[in-house]
């Protein structure tokens, strides 16, 4: 499994991503982030909190262009069977998609479509909306809609 992902709501999924790569039930092979950013008034370059975990946890980091043939062949390396997507913030091309035998399951912490944008279960509430939920389906250029849980906003 690669872990793929960057930012909150990740920065309790990384702390939590250590008893995953503990669990002798999951072979955790890299994980997949974007590259350092700016950050604070002194625009120092800081690591994800997922990166800042793998590098903790002795994993792989991929943390390069999805497009690019650098991010192809350090993926192949990996020789993931299957990948866990929150919050990653870019788009994969089919042959990504594709390189991974049992696919990318994406989770996203709102409904799709209307609820998307950086704050969306706040956004449904903010509305007035009663109902919010999660969304967690395999990522395709082309295919059914998510599988969904919903939860109350009381």
């Amino acid at each position: 499994m690669v872990p793929c992902g960057n930012h909150r709501p990740l920065d309790d999924l990384a702390r939590y991503s250590k008893g995953i790569a503990a669990d002798p039930r999951f072979d955790v092979v890299g994980v997949i982030t974007r590259p350092d950013a700016p950050t604070g008034r002194g625009r120092k370059l800081t690591p994800s909190p997922v990166k800042a975990t793998a590098l903790e946890l002795g994993l792989p980091v991929i943390d390069l262009e999805p497009r690019s043939p650098e991010f192809m062949e350090a993926l192949n390396n990996l020789h993931a069977d299957i990948a866990a997507v929150i919050a990653y913030g870019n788009i994969l091309p089919k042959n990504v998609l594709d390189a991974v035998p049992m696919g990318w399951y994406n989770l996203h912490f709102s409904n799709l479509p209307k609820w998307r944008d950086a704050a969306p279960r706040q956004r449904a509430i903010w509305a007035g909306r009663p109902i919010t939920g999660a969304d967690l389906f395999k990522s395709a250029r082309a295919g059914r809609w998510p599988d969904r849980r919903f939860l109350t906003s009381d």
